[in-house]
């Protein structure tokens, strides 16, 4: 397998003395592994470094493709798949991979419906301290107390069409509300993107100055929508 860059204008990647962000890879268990996002992160940097020093005077945009290996997700993210109902003193699990133990990270915090940091873990004056709470506390403090009751999960995870509230762990699931406002700020993003915004720019676009994605601010001008 062969991973490299490649440009319209400019053909393959390569700096000013030849400088190559190339990888050969002989994929599979007893070869050379497998491309992993580390090793996609890796080259990307080796890249990266490549243009800053050969080509300055450029804005490099590097695009890929939806494949796994380019789309995972950080090792702290957010997940409900797993999540015991009750708190337990260790979560996530270690993993253990070829014999050896390394142990997870621990989840970033999450954002509970008023804007405040929602930690998925006991603070130090807790009789259980650094515990992780578990899916019933976390409904809990997030105002969803009657779902905390019910069974962790519907077997095999298979929920009733419609259902939102049938299990603990569908509870946690992205709701309808929290879809459609990720949808509008991603929105509003790529029109400040389109209008020439940079990332700072684009921010305060999205954020501030077009706030709303059901109207047009009366401040903006006919150009600027």
């Amino acid at each position: 397998m062969v991973a490299d860059f490649v440009c319209a204008e400019f053909g393959w990647l390569k700096g000013k003395n030849s400088e190559s962000a190339r990888v050969i890879f002989r994929p599979g268990v007893n070869r050379d592994g497998y491309f992993t996002c580390d090793r996609v992160v890796e080259q990307l940097n080796n890249a990266i470094k490549i243009l800053k020093e050969s080509y300055p005077e450029y804005t490099h945009v590097f695009i890929y493709d939806n494949a796994p290996s380019h789309t995972k997700r950080p090792e702290d993210a957010i997940t409900a798949r797993q999540m015991p109902k009750k708190s337990v003193p260790v979560f996530p699990y270690p993993v253990v991979k070829k014999g050896k133990k390394s142990p997870a990270l621990r989840m970033e915090p999450g954002k509970l419906p008023d804007g405040r940091a929602q930690s998925f873990y006991f603070p130090d004056d807790h009789p259980n301290p650094g515990w992780f709470k578990g899916i019933a506390e976390i409904l809990k403090e997030r105002g969803l107390g009657h779902i905390a009751d019910k069974p962790a999960q519907c077997r095999d995870f298979k929920c009733e069409e419609g259902k939102t509230d049938c299990c603990c762990r569908r509870a946690l699931f992205l709701p309808l509300s929290s879809i459609r406002k990720f949808a509008a700020r991603t929105q509003r993003f790529v029109d400040a993107y389109i209008d020439n915004k940079c990332g700072p720019e684009a921010i305060e676009w999205a954020t501030k100055t077009f706030r709303s994605h059901r109207q047009t601010p009366a401040h903006l001008t006919f150009s600027q929508i």
